[in-house]
């Protein structure tokens, strides 16, 4: 197995380990500290495509701009995981499994989000 490849920034520090954030759209989830979060992601098996993401997330893992109400997402910034950049697309460790694609998920690199 081979070793990701992490870019650098311009300080010499790795891009990798640190978080980021993705943009989503949000509605409440089933309970009252728990919001569920749909993102987009590149589809593995159309790079070129995007599939919708979606998983229930702690409210403090997720800056949202108003107040979600069912039915009535508003947008919103989910805080990630950054493992890998490579050829323009990030993989990211999302803080819970989303559906379909697992804990990680790809996006394009400049659909990341600075703090």
């Amino acid at each position: 197995m081979t070793k990701p490849r992490n870019r650098v920034n311009g300080r010499g520090q790795s891009k990798a380990g640190r978080f980021v954030y993705v943009h989503c759209s949000v509605e409440p989830g089933m309970f009252k500290d728990e919001l569920l979060v749909f993102a987009d992601a590149v589809d593995p098996s159309s790079p070129d495509e995007s599939i919708e993401v979606q998983l229930l997330v702690d409210a403090f893992l997720v800056k949202v701009s108003g107040t979600p109400e069912r039915g009535r997402p508003v947008e919103g910034r989910l805080r990630v995981g950054l493992a890998d950049v490579r050829g323009g697309y990030a993989t990211v460790v999302l803080p819970q499994p989303g559906i379909p694609v697992g804990e990680f998920m790809v996006v394009r690199e400049n659909a990341l989000l600075a703090d």
